[in-house]
């Protein structure tokens, strides 16, 4: 089998809104206005610099939403902005009891039908940093 390589980016999203009376729902904070001008002057020097992206993954937050935009629309040609299914990797805490709960946010974020939302949960069997509990893991799918 062949391997292939990659180079990953991790963006943090830009400067949200404070979370509190006017958010309450934590998935629905928008970038600042400051947020969403320095999330454009890193996006144009990230370009400039020469970097090239092929695609932007990004969850359903509205503020990752947002800075997926903006880095996207930087460059030339632009990349495909994608959600991504992954496959969360964890000793501890135990998810399994959560998964009820957790597919149901997923699909109210994600407007979508509950049979349409899969959440899959897996240990790496006590082994490495992951298996010893220093680290969790997460797979896109």
């Amino acid at each position: 089998m062949a391997s292939t390589s990659y180079e990953l980016f991790l963006i943090r999203h830009g400067i949200a809104e404070a979370r509190g009376d006017a958010w309450p729902d934590d998935n629905k904070r928008p970038l600042t206005e400051r947020g969403i001008t320095r999330m454009r002057k890193s996006a144009r020097a990230l370009a400039k610099l020469g970097m090239t992206i092929d695609v932007v993954l990004t969850s359903p937050l509205v503020r990752t939403r947002q800075t997926a935009e903006i880095v996207a629309s930087a460059f030339d040609p632009r990349p495909a902005i994608v959600n991504v299914d992954s496959t969360v990797i964890l000793e501890r805490p135990k998810l399994k009891d959560y998964r009820a709960a957790i597919r149901e946010k997923l699909a109210q974020t994600l407007e979508l039908d509950l049979d349409r939302v899969s959440v899959k949960f897996k240990t790496a069997e006590k082994v490495g940093p992951v298996g010893e509990g220093r680290s969790a893991e997460a797979r896109r799918r």
